[in-house]
């Protein structure tokens, strides 16, 4: 579709968030001391949303590769 949804879910509570697929990018961050651990963010008109907290570094990265090639399909596709 043309938005991208994530949705944050725990026993308490309920967040959602919704970006313009068109617009959204899936950006990861290495840190450049190896022993922090990678953060991947989507991210579209200013805001940021950190997504994979739970993940490895490994799991982190191919689901940035996976959430890239997603974004950049064509919308009609």
């Amino acid at each position: 579709g043309e938005d991208v949804h994530v949705l944050k879910q725990d026993r308490n509570m309920s967040e959602e968030w919704h970006y313009q697929r068109y617009w959204a990018q899936a950006v990861l961050f290495k840190d450049k001391k190896s022993w922090y651990p990678n953060k991947l963010f989507i991210r579209s008109h200013g805001r940021a949303l950190e997504v994979g907290k739970c993940l490895t570094d490994q799991e982190r990265e191919r689901l940035a590769l996976d959430l890239r090639e997603i974004l950049n399909r064509p919308i009609n596709a």
